[in-house]
C-alpha cells in the first residue's frame, strides 16, 4: 500500500501527522504501507527540523516539496498521486490523506 499524506505546515500539522503515524501502528496498517509519501506545502525555516527528523523515523517515510508546483497546494499531490497510479504494474492499494482531513 501506499499512503499519501498531504501536509499543510500550518497550526498543530505537527502533532496531526505524529497522531496518524500512531493510529496506523496501533491498527497494524503500518505493516502494510510500503510507502509514506509526505509532500508538503507552506514549508517554513521553522518546519524543517521536524521535517527533518520525521523522514528519519522510518525508511517508509518520504517527505518532499513539490518540484515546479502548478498550484502550490492539494492538486499538486493529487496530480503526483494519480501520475504514481499510471506507473504500477499492478493492483497497488493506495490512501489519501490530508491534515485538514476528518477525523
Amino acid at each position: 500500500m501506499e499512503v499519501f499524506f498531504h501536509v499543510y505546515c500550518r497550526s498543530d500539522y505537527q502533532s496531526i501527522v505524529r497522531n496518524k503515524i500512531n493510529k496506523f501502528k496501533a491498527s497494524g496498517l503500518w505493516k502494510e504501507i510500503k510507502t509514506l509519501w509526505v509532500p508538503v506545502s507552506g514549508v517554513r525555516e521553522e518546519d524543517k527540523s521536524f521535517l527533518k527528523t520525521l523522514q528519519l523515523y522510518s525508511p517508509k517515510i518520504k517527505v518532499f516539496e513539490h518540484q515546479d508546483p502548478v498550484f502550490n497546494n492539494e492538486p499538486d499531490t493529487l496530480n503526483f498521486m494519480k501520475n504514481r497510479a499510471e506507473k504500477f504494474e499492478s493492483n497497488t492499494p493506495m490512501l489519501y490523506m490530508h491534515t485538514k482531513g476528518v477525523t
